[in-house]
Order: C-alpha cells, then structure tokens, then sequence
C-alpha cells in the first residue's frame, strides 16, 4: 500500500466551484478529482519525457 500524505492547499472560489461541478459530474470527492488531474498530469509529463528522450536517440 502507498504511504499518504496529507498537504492543505488555498484556491480562490471560482477553482473550488470547478473542482466541486467536476468531481459531481466524476462521481468523485473533491479530494478524488484533484488526484485525478494530478496523476493525468503526472503521466502527460511521463510520456512528453520519454517521446522526448526518444526522438534525441
């Protein structure tokens, strides 16, 4: 299992609400969809990085 840590973050309203309407239309906690986004995000880097390490072969 993955250790978790536990971090606090401060966004304006308008970024709660979008978090808040996109983790309803996702069936997800707020918690859940800003995971969501982090590990999409995550994984786009991983793969900009190897396309990139791949073409420079």
């Amino acid at each position: 299992m993955t250790a978790k840590t536990q971090i606090n973050i401060r966004v304006p309203a308008d970024v709660k609400s979008w978090l808040s309407t996109r983790a309803e239309a996702n069936s997800r906690t707020i918690n859940g969809e800003i995971l969501a986004i982090l590990k999409d995000a995550k994984n786009d880097e991983t793969k900009r990085k190897q396309a990139s390490n791949t073409s420079k072969q």
